[in-house]
């Protein structure tokens, strides 16, 4: 056999390949006597048809089989021959194997790439100690005790944040609003309609209806100048001013509630205890976001200071993951997704196929540095990855695979060392922090 090697980007081997009619002759026999054993031929009992007659009723099957075989075999002994770390058997583009003559072809091969490993120890990169102030406690609590806050009917003045249910009618010039859609009829007159004293702005049913609801009594008459936005939801009503007049039929005043009330919501011994509870949240908290910025950095990092091509299949596989992601992430707030997508195909795609390419280049780094540290994805790693991807879809779509179909699909799909590698990938960095930090 006679193996011609040509390397090309993208970690891309072209081999092309020829074996003479002596080195096919075994793969031309096989292929013979397995149809003779197994291959029906009315008035020949199996393994005892000639030879023509086979070839008469089984021509191209036979053929089919015998190029199938020759291009297995001597593909994977010229990647043997050449010792190639073969990533992917990209495909054939051009055969010929005659049984008279021998085989030509022409494989693509992509192969691992080769690199030097980017330095991982001592990385010019500022750790922060995760802290926690007093002041970061209150603001919880705070937030903790709004969450927890239950409204209750009231006949003192609506305060900010209390809920105001009103009638009322709105007027255009001293007329009735006519012409709105039926489903926004409310807006032009509603015997109960519920308004929040204060709101801000952005949170407002009408405009200017929060500052009107302040100080107000169940019972009381108002009324109010509403000036609606050029962006206002309801078409009829952008641009228009309209006066709105009514009486407040009720008042739900929002109340906090109390500390003990508060300590039994969490489950906490007392208030100190919840204290302490929120100080080790916020702090797990800090620390993961410490941590996620510094995983960020670190990847970055590595990314510009290794920056050696990929294999082409590998990129093409990992940017079919990415491009929904990507979709999401462009068409965000796009009044039409659709249309945005069919206009921006090709941005989209080499958005995607950038990010793939990226996290490719990534998976080989930590690999690498991963074998130079003796990190492994061990099994307990492998399970609780796959139970919190599947919990995480769960989320998403009830009818999510459970981790055991999850894993059976990776396994089916060949993605198991991609999920392997990422846990790599998360061990070196966490590494690379604590190493970081044992060095200060």
């Amino acid at each position: 056999m006679k193996i011609e090697k040509k390397v090309g980007d993208n970690c891309r081997v072209t081999l092309s390949i020829t074996a003479p009619a002596e080195e096919t002759k075994g793969d031309y026999d096989a292929v013979m006597r397995e149809f003779s054993k197994s291959a029906p031929i009315p008035g020949f009992r199996r393994g005892k048809a000639p030879a023509d007659v086979i070839l008469r009723r089984y021509g191209k099957e036979v053929q089919s089989e015998f190029d199938s075989r020759v291009m297995r075999r001597l593909i994977s002994e010229a990647i043997e021959q050449e010792k190639l770390d073969v990533v992917a058997v990209v495909g054939v583009t051009e055969m010929t194997n005659v049984k008279e003559t021998g085989a030509t072809l022409t494989a693509l091969v992509d192969v691992k790439p080769v690199f030097d490993v980017p330095k991982y120890k001592g990385l010019p990169l500022d750790v922060h100690e995760a802290s926690v102030t007093d002041e970061d406690v209150d603001a919880q609590i705070e937030q903790f005790r709004k969450a927890e806050r239950k409204s209750a009917e009231s006949d003192e003045p609506a305060k900010e944040g209390d809920y105001v249910e009103v009638s009322f009618e709105a007027t255009v010039d001293g007329k009735p609003i006519e012409g709105l859609p039926e489903e926004s009829s409310r807006f032009a007159k509603a015997d109960a309609f519920w308004l929040v004293a204060g709101a801000a702005p952005a949170a407002e049913a009408i405009p200017g209806s929060g500052a009107a609801m302040v100080g107000l009594r169940k019972g009381e008459d108002f009324s109010f100048e509403a000036s609606f936005p050029a962006d206002f939801h309801v078409e009829a009503l952008r641009g228009v001013a309209a006066t709105y007049s009514g009486k407040v039929q009720g008042v739900r005043a929002l109340i906090d509630p109390t500390d003990d009330e508060l300590v039994a919501k969490i489950g906490a011994k007392d208030f100190a205890d919840l204290r302490a509870r929120l100080t080790d949240s916020l702090k797990a908290r800090a620390e993961r976001a410490e941590r996620t910025r510094l995983f960020d950095e670190i990847s970055q990092l590595f990314l510009k200071k290794a920056p050696f091509p990929v294999p082409e299949s590998e990129t093409d596989a990992m940017a079919r993951n990415f491009i929904g992601d990507v979709i999401d992430r462009e068409t965000a707030g796009q009044e039409d997704p659709a249309a945005y997508v069919r206009e921006h195909a090709e941005e989209i795609r080499a958005k995607a196929r950038e990010k793939a390419e990226e996290a490719v280049r990534l998976r080989y780094i930590g690999d690498a540095i991963a074998a130079e540290l003796g990190i492994r994805a061990t099994k307990a790693d492998v399970d609780g990855e796959i139970a919190q991807a599947a919990y995480m879809m769960s989320m998403r779509d009830p009818k999510a695979p459970s981790p055991e179909k999850l894993r059976d699909d990776l396994e089916k799909n060949g993605r198991m060392p991609y999920v392997e590698s990422q846990i790599r990938f998360r061990k070196v960095v966490d590494w690379i922090i604590d190493d970081l930090k044992a060095s200060k």
